[in-house]
């Protein structure tokens, strides 16, 4: 579209959803647009507030038919439907107000609002815009971050939209399709997974399990034969994470002496090591290895202990 029909078109839009509002006039005195639209949004929370708590759902509706709702409550409702619609429109018109800034941080060359550098590289590109959204946050907050806004060039958006829409048809487009052929549908899931199996053994070498006991309880809690997680060590893309893990069982270890640890070292605590310590006391090897079992465990029939006829025993 035309630079300046596009413009036209923004500012058509800033002035029906933003500045020309009843009783909201002040907000037009203001020449920063990224101020009247906070402004708005706070306006439209306080009145969306109001509208659910004018009309709540009754205590009697036990259906999931909405048309039994009393008529007042669902005209309650459809005014808070419009005005979450109205405030999405005011949020992606602020969002514009800064989307050089945050779609293109570091000045790059490479453009992610152009997708004429980018054909080919569909998948590249909604990779890196993923990777811009999460990468600022500190890696032991990035769960409070939900729902996680995502500020996505149109071309990228429609590229994503038309693909699941073909998918629904049986259709693959290339920027959701498999980059390679010959492996388990599932590869990526189980890439993961060897990570993990690899990234706890090092967890528990770091909290000075010999690496070779290390090994065995892990094979042990797994399924897996101490061979192929011997074998698994050797291949780059499983190792990648494994020294944060080292860390992270250091970091478990002093803890475990000095429950202060983290608050009395005096010093500044890696959050990336943080955050992995918290994912392995979330989902511990016990757990991890059940779960490793359940998914790819039909592709290990031999004992942990290496050899080549046991079969695992059966799940609890």
């Amino acid at each position: 579209m035309d630079e300046s029909k596009r413009q036209q078109q923004i500012n058509e839009l800033w002035d029906a959803y933003v500045l020309s509002i009843p009783n909201m006039d002040v907000l037009s005195r203001a020449k920063d647009r990224a101020i009247q639209s906070i402004e708005m949004l706070r306006a439209l929370k306080l009145d969306y507030e109001d509208a659910i708590e004018a009309a709540p759902v009754s205590e009697h509706v036990e259906t999931d038919d909405w048309t039994e709702v009393d008529a007042a409550e669902a005209e309650g409702f459809t005014s808070a439907a419009h005005i979450a619609r109205h405030a999405r429109v005011v949020w992606q018109l602020m969002s514009l107000e800064f989307s050089e800034m945050l779609l293109n941080p570091l000045g790059l060359d490479i453009d992610l609002m152009d997708p004429d550098q980018w054909k080919g590289g569909e998948r590249e590109a909604l990779q890196a815009l993923l990777q811009l959204s999460e990468l600022p946050i500190p890696h032991t907050s990035r769960a409070s971050f939900d729902p996680l806004p995502c500020v996505v060039p149109r071309w990228l958006f429609n590229k994503l939209k038309n693909a699941l829409a073909a998918l629904d048809e049986g259709e693959v487009q290339a920027i959701i399709a498999p980059a390679r052929a010959g492996r388990h549908d599932d590869a990526w899931t189980w890439d993961q997974m060897r990570s993990g199996v690899l990234e706890h053994m090092y967890f528990l070498f770091g909290q000075d399990k010999p690496i070779s006991r290390a090994r065995q309880i892990v094979a042990e809690a797994t399924g897996i034969s101490v061979e192929t997680i011997r074998a698994w060590e050797k291949m780059p893309k499983l190792t990648a994470d494994c020294q944060l893990a080292v860390d992270a069982g250091e970091l478990k270890a002093a803890i475990d002496i000095d429950p202060n640890h983290k608050n009395t070292s005096g010093k500044l605590m890696d959050h990336r090591v943080l955050a992995r310590l918290q994912v392995f006391e979330d989902r511990p090897l016990s757990i991890f290895g059940r779960q490793y079992r359940e998914q790819f465990g039909h592709r290990h029939n031999q004992s942990p202990s290496g050899g080549n006829g046991d079969q695992l025993p059966p799940l609890d």
